[in-house]
């Protein structure tokens, strides 16, 4: 079953978590191309300030004595001055330990090497006017070269593309970690947004969940968002037209119930008195299967009695500690005409039996319904067995039992199985469901642990 709030929370986070990415790639390319165009801004600048110093300086020399008028050494440091700066340390007294990376060369117009730095001395290739990029000594570099037509020389600055990557990176990270940051608290103020919007939702699911199929009071009229009342409206709605017609079927069956007790008995009576008057044996046969047919209604009725009653049942009345065991021996000895009848032998132990909360009369009920279910339908000359321990009733028998795919629809009402041979309404199960439910008790339908053809009723306490 899919869940809104973990899909809430799942499209939510994802779209967070996307756009954080996206947003901070999106500043980390844009943080590069920002630092690009200022590191080549510069390189032109620098290379317009030395054409600049360029032509100041040979008004005073001429282009053959500009080596010897500008001398340039590049700022190094010893081993004992590199060890003594502290990790990433860059700067000293004396520079920028990163100067090296930066480099410019003049030519004159026919080719010549006027000046350069140390760093250019390792290969640099002239190139046309503009902005290139070049692979020396497998360091990547970015050159500018400016061709001055007064002075007839070509000055190139460079610069090595680590640099920029390096503040490429810091930038980057400067603005991607706050944002990186700022989304596990953005998640968790989702997180406690969709609980919070979605916690009426979690109230009316428990109150639901709680009830059972008895219970159709409407829903309290809360202070519910409008998007919720719709639904809870819907829901009083449907429990209050449910509640008309349960309450319509109990009051017809309590009536049908009520009124046909008297005639049925009478009806009996006569057909008693008929079966001793009756001279012929086929007439005799006939009495007899109309008494059973009668009394497999007479049963019907007082069973629907019994269900109507438990249906108006809302919680458990008169509960009181309850020893079952010995409510297990009062039903044996009330049953002990039908044991006799077919010579079962009936074993009953309790072993270290706890007492139960419950009603006497309706838990008397459940085990008659259960024992009686038991008796009718196992063969003549068999055993049923009643275990009581600690607040679990077992009792097997040795009947067709029930098949498993049918143990869930034997809890119906009206539910018969292909045992129709014996006298029956298909109530009985529905009836100890009923009263199991009053007392939060489990019922299960089981085959008989030793293998043997049987079933198997476990009824288990709280």
């Amino acid at each position: 079953m899919r869940s809104i709030k973990r899909f809430l929370l799942i499209s939510l986070i994802s779209i967070i978590c996307l756009g954080g990415l996206f947003t901070a790639l999106a500043n980390y390319h844009d943080s590069q191309e920002q630092v690009e165009e200022l590191f080549d801004a510069e390189l032109a600048q620098m290379a317009r300030m030395l054409q600049s110093l360029l032509a100041s300086q040979m008004k005073r020399t001429n282009l053959e004595h500009l080596q010897d008028a500008l001398v340039y050494e590049d700022y190094a440091l010893d081993e004992k001055e590199e060890a003594e700066l502290s990790d990433g340390e860059e700067y000293t007294p004396l520079g920028h330990k990163y100067e090296k990376k930066l480099a410019f060369q003049v030519w004159s117009e026919s080719g010549k090497l006027l000046i350069q730095t140390k760093a250019a001395s390792q290969g640099f290739t002239r190139h046309q006017a503009g902005f290139n990029s070049d692979k020396v000594a497998g360091e990547s570099w970015r050159t500018f070269t400016l061709f001055d037509e007064n002075l007839r020389i070509w000055i190139q600055v460079a610069q090595q593309e680590d640099v920029r990557s390096e503040l490429t990176k810091e930038i980057a990270e400067h603005v991607i970690w706050p944002s990186l940051l700022l989304i596990p608290i953005i998640l968790l103020g989702v997180s406690w947004a969709v609980t919070r919007a979605l916690r009426p939702l979690s109230t009316i699911s428990k109150e639901l969940k709680q009830r059972d199929y008895a219970n159709l009071q409407i829903l309290d009229d809360a202070d519910y968002p409008s998007e919720l009342a719709i639904l809870v409206d819907a829901i009083n709605d449907l429990f209050q037209r449910l509640q008309a017609t349960s309450d319509r079927e109990r009051q017809f069956t309590a009536d049908a119930a009520h009124e046909l007790r008297t005639p049925l008995a009478g009806v009996k009576v006569h057909l008693q008195n008929a079966q001793e008057m009756a001279q012929s044996e086929p007439v005799s046969d006939c009495l007899h299967k109309a008494l059973r047919g009668l009394d497999r209604l007479i049963h019907m009725v007082e069973q629907l009695l019994q269900l109507s009653r438990l249906d108006h049942e809302r919680a458990l009345s008169d509960a009181q500690l309850v020893q079952i065991d010995m409510l297990c021996q009062d039903i044996l000895r009330e049953s002990q005409p039908l044991i006799e009848e077919k010579n079962i032998r009936a074993e009953f132990n309790a072993d270290g039996c706890a007492p139960i909360q419950g009603n006497p009369a309706a838990l008397s009920i459940l085990l008659r319904n259960l024992l009686d279910n038991a008796l009718r339908y196992s063969p003549k000359n068999s055993q049923i067995t009643l275990l009581v321990k600690d607040k679990t009733l077992v009792i097997e028998d040795q009947g067709p039992g029930i098949p498993p795919e049918q143990r869930q629809q034997a809890m119906e009402r009206f539910h018969r199985g292909k045992q129709q041979n014996e006298i029956g309404s298909g109530l009985g199960l529905s009836i100890c469901q009923r009263i199991a439910d009053l007392h939060r008790a489990r019922i299960s339908l089981d085959d008989r642990e030793d293998q043997q053809p049987g079933l198997r009723v476990q009824v288990s306490f709280p």
